[in-house]
């Protein structure tokens, strides 16, 4: 996996309280609000399949009217193969995920992009803010 990665454009957008920083590829999304990762920790330590948990939302369940929008949403902005930015609180969830929100090259944080989302419906939300 090569990944380049301007931290000077995307460093900006952390949002306050989250410590740690490390480029990652997407390997698939799960659902609107899980997806699974490499991650170079180090230049000697890679993670392969690890999953995340987008911290800060709680997208529309994957069984639900528009549980598939959500994944196609994310697998959208960031496909298999993407490389990305994980900002990190390293905290995790109560199934054992970590959290943490994801930066798009161009800075765009997924958290916020999925949080001003709607459905096909155009009423729906595709996720809500939440704090687990």
């Amino acid at each position: 996996m090569k990944m380049h990665w301007d931290f000077n454009h995307t460093i900006t957008n952390v949002p306050v309280g989250f410590t740690w920083t490390f480029p990652a590829e997407i390997q698939r999304w799960v659902d609107g609000d899980s997806v699974y990762v490499s991650i170079q920790r180090t230049a000697r330590e890679k993670l392969i399949d690890v999953e995340l948990r987008l911290d800060g939302i709680n997208a529309v369940e994957i069984k639900t009217a528009f549980g598939q929008e959500a994944k196609a949403f994310m697998e959208k902005l960031a496909p298999s193969g993407a490389t990305v930015l994980l900002v990190e609180r390293n905290h995790k969830e109560k199934y054992g995920r970590e959290l943490a929100r994801v930066l798009l090259m161009d800075g765009r944080d997924l958290c916020t992009e999925i949080l001003t989302a709607k459905a096909s419906d155009g009423v729906t939300p595709l996720a809500v803010p939440y704090n687990p």
